[in-house]
């Protein structure tokens, strides 16, 4: 398994788990790995620049998550820039707790990366991002299945949600999908509180990618087109296109999540219902 320690990283973050960050599995919530790689992301910018750019010290971020983390846990973030291979010029952060990986992320950064600390492509993973392109996605819905498509109001950005120059944080863009994931998956598909329930298992992300297109301003009406992308044998993908009250893109959000027998702690087979929600 990759680590920094041996490569002039910057530990560009450190924190810690608390009660109300943590899901109804008594987990890190996704959101919350997400704000700490973008504190890690802005760390690193302002000391290149002399000045912290916000939002805006990366326009994508496609994120790994390998390990869970539980209340009271401390963790650290490392950051380096990848030179060289497919990923060359993404800054990868590193986020680990007791000597373990928990979440990896690979930033497309909105600075120069001249003074960042460097790591050789051949000390990256070569598996890194397995269920989705590290390429920008579209804002584009034509491929969208209209079964599984739900359009959503997702609410008003407000400008707690803002960041220091006024741009909408990225975790506070993926806890607005967040939503629209739960409607998708509970509403259309069957994996509803009940089927959690009576099962025994949940559903559990282990992948994200967000790109961002343009800013919000407080006070703007976001909407989403959201929908069940792919099945696979074990993993399902969503993706969410989000948009202001006037129909211009905001971002878009992409997701792998697993199915976890929750009693044994193993991913399972997505059930059968699902599979065949999308070949009927």
């Amino acid at each position: 398994m990759l680590t920094l320690e041996k490569t002039g990283a910057r530990q560009t973050y450190s924190g810690l788990v608390r009660p109300w960050e943590c899901d109804e599995n008594e987990h890190l919530n996704l959101t919350f790995y997400i704000r700490a790689f973008q504190y890690a992301s802005e760390a690193l910018a302002a000391d290149v620049l002399r000045a912290n750019p916000g939002a805006a010290s990366a326009s994508l971020r496609h994120m790994r998550f390998h390990r869970e983390l539980r209340v009271s846990q401390t963790f650290a973030i490392d950051s380096a820039v990848i030179r060289g291979g497919e990923h060359n010029g993404r800054i990868l952060h590193l986020l680990r707790s007791n000597g373990h990986i928990c979440a990896s992320a690979l930033d497309l950064p909105g600075f120069s990366t001249e003074k960042v600390p460097v790591l050789g492509v051949a000390e990256v993973l070569p598996s890194f991002t397995r269920g989705l392109s590290s390429a920008p996605s579209s804002m584009s819905s034509s491929q969208c299945d209209p079964r599984t498509m739900m359009p959503l109001n997702l609410g008003v950005v407000r400008p707690h949600e803002l960041d220091h120059v006024g741009q909408l944080q990225m975790h506070e863009i993926f806890s607005y999908c967040t939503l629209a994931s739960l409607h998708i998956l509970g509403d259309i598909v069957g994996l509803s509180p009940e089927w959690k329930k009576v099962s025994g298992c949940t559903h559990m992300g282990v992948e994200v990618k967000i790109t961002r297109h343009r800013e919000c301003k407080a006070g703007d009406v976001l909407s989403s087109r959201s929908w069940l992308a792919s099945v696979g044998e074990k993993s399902l993908v969503l993706r969410h296109c989000v948009y202001d009250h006037l129909g211009s893109p905001v971002a878009s959000v992409e997701q792998v999540l697993v199915i976890v027998d929750f009693k044994e702690r193993r991913v399972v087979p997505v059930p059968l219902f699902v599979r065949a929600y999308l070949s009927t």
